[in-house]
């Protein structure tokens, strides 16, 4: 089965369409531990998780790596350095063995070409998906906001500082 059929950015392609992305994309086995992309780095491809786990990495005001999320079987990420060329905007890593699918710009060029339609419909589903993503990194810094005057309070109180 082609998993590709069943990803969300693709919804709007047609089979024949999905085929020949899945046809030219390449398939590479990840070793647990193994370094998929770069936060910063430059990429013109996105990746379709066949097997496995991956983890998500932002690093936060250029200081720490934090994780931010998982990426399961069917998942997709670096849709935005295919789509608009940006540089990556998290590190991803094997968290298991897995197995990616990686389609690159040229095939995907080649559909648009034809159908500059489509550019419209992936637009929304990456916009949901951002909106999504920005939401779960304020969660996060609320709730590490919080976390930290909690604990300046405790060490506060416990040494009788004001």
């Amino acid at each position: 089965k082609n998993i590709l059929n069943d990803v969300d950015i693709l919804k709007s392609l047609s089979e024949n369409e999905i085929e020949d992305l899945y046809g030219s994309s390449v398939r590479s086995f990840r070793r647990s531990g193994e370094l998929i992309i770069k936060e910063g780095e430059s990429g013109s491809s996105m990746y379709v998780l066949a097997e496995g786990l991956l983890n998500v990495f932002v690093n936060e005001s250029g200081k720490e790596r934090v994780k931010v999320g998982t990426i399961s079987p069917g998942q997709f990420f670096g849709e935005m350095s295919l789509l608009t060329g940006e540089e990556r905007g998290a590190t991803v890593i094997a968290e298991t063995d897995s197995v990616t699918v990686e389609i690159s710009k040229e095939p995907f060029k080649k559909i648009l070409k034809k159908r500059p339609e489509l550019a419209n419909a992936l637009s929304e589903v990456i916009a949901e998906r951002q909106s999504i993503n920005l939401k779960k990194m304020d969660d996060y810094l609320n709730r590490k906001e919080s976390f930290t005057a909690k604990i300046a309070a405790g060490i506060r109180s416990f040494f009788n500082l004001k």
